[in-house]
């Protein structure tokens, strides 16, 4: 039987992948950068970083604080855990917070979807920006001979990608928090799932984020 894939990508203005370009540059130049409270989320076509072109979905969200605020709490997800809808936990095994990388133990929390997945992060400060992916079954006993366990994704689980950065928004004041992710599943998924996806990887985890740090901006702090 051929396999059924879910791909839900949410890809930055230039709908690249982490290690590549899809020269569709002339897209963002199009986009209005959003000014609102909501995330806005732009589909566009390109390829995923095996070269298969899929259909993207990006996130993008304004946030009334500065870029280094928005940052501590970004990386604060990956490097010392926490669970949001859509992920029912998400632990770091093995934080290294000089090196900026991190390997993080999950798991998603959907209806009819939720496998585990173990994922390899890496963050560059110098750019505000945070990319992830699924381990590899050689990099799982790697690890493990060196007396990291670490657990196998899921079997249900192809692929788990992704990317998330910041820039200062068009005012100067406030910050532009982008989130790209691309999950695969071997399995079928029903479309109320994959509509349960969208919600919780993107509009709840972004619009989660932008509560967590403008609550501890306090109303003084004015990015309009």
């Amino acid at each position: 039987m051929k396999k059924h894939l879910l791909v839900l990508f949410l890809l930055t203005p230039l709908c690249m992948g982490i290690t590549y370009s899809s020269g569709t540059g002339e897209r963002e130049r199009n986009l209005v950068k959003p000014e609102a409270e909501q995330v806005l989320v732009v589909p566009c076509v390109a390829k995923d970083s095996q070269g298969n072109r899929v259909r993207y979905f990006m996130g993008i969200i304004r946030i009334s604080a500065p870029a280094d605020k928005v940052w501590d709490a970004m990386r604060g997800r990956f490097f010392k855990g926490f669970s949001e809808p859509g992920i029912m936990y998400s632990n770091p095994i093995d934080a290294r917070a000089v090196k900026g990388t991190a390997i993080v133990d999950g798991r998603f929390d959907m209806p009819l979807f939720d496998p585990g997945y173990t994922i390899f992060v890496r963050a560059y400060r110098d750019t505000w920006r945070i990319e992830w992916r699924l381990l590899t079954k050689y990099e799982v006993n790697t690890y493990r001979e060196k007396g990291i366990y670490v657990k196998p994704s899921s079997s249900s689980l192809k692929g788990f990608e992704g990317y998330e950065y910041l820039k200062t928004s068009t005012d100067g004041k406030g910050t532009l928090y982008y989130r790209a992710i691309a999950v695969k599943s071997k399995v079928p998924v029903p479309v109320f799932v994959k509509r349960e996806i969208t919600e919780s990887l993107v509009k709840a985890y972004m619009e989660g984020l932008k509560q967590e740090v403008e609550a501890r901006q306090g109303p003084e702090y004015d990015a309009k």
